[in-house]
């Protein structure tokens, strides 16, 4: 007996992620035995999985499903912080500290560059949000949160942690 773990790809081809496999042969073939508890020496059973490369077959075909573009739960970087002038770098980094302190997946940019290309790398990574402070958002404890639709919203940085983290736990989008 055997079970197959079918996965179908973004090509509706059908593939074999995983198999489980009970085997009567091989211990017989090798003449195998262990002793019983009342002492007869019994033949086993042996149980074969097919686990190589099955974790390597799930990412592929997740990087397919998804085109790279992961639901916020299950992406790498959950969130890039992104500074508008090393003067609001302070308060990235503090954004960045409350988000890891709500176990969100979070990096924080505050290199050099111009915001246009901070937002540009972040989406070429097809991160989910991105959070960008600045000369407005730093006073009033705000986040500026773009998302991958280009949805921008400026909000309380508490009530985008509570978003985020609602989300990930109910492993939405």
């Amino acid at each position: 007996p055997k079970i197959d773990f079918q996965v179908r790809d973004a090509h509706r081809r059908e593939f074999t992620n995983s198999t489980v496999q009970v085997d009567f042969q091989l211990p017989e073939r090798f003449d195998l035995e262990y002793v019983a508890e009342d002492g007869t020496r019994k033949r086993p059973v042996m149980v074969h999985r097919g686990a190589a490369g099955a974790m390597e077959r799930l990412f592929s075909y997740l990087i397919e499903r998804y085109a790279g573009a992961f639901p916020t739960w299950l992406h790498p970087t959950q969130v890039v912080v992104a500074s508008t002038k090393d003067e609001f770098n302070a308060y990235a980094h503090e954004v960045g500290a409350r988000l890891r302190a709500a176990r969100v997946r979070v990096q924080v940019d505050t290199g050099s560059e111009r915001l246009n290309r901070k937002i540009r790398d972040a989406r070429l990574k097809k991160v989910p949000y991105i959070a960008v402070v600045g000369e407005k958002e730093a006073p009033s404890g705000h986040v500026n949160v773009n998302d991958r639709s280009d949805r921008q919203v400026d909000m309380p940085l508490e009530s985008f942690v509570e978003m985020i983290s609602a989300e990930i736990a109910e492993r939405r989008r």
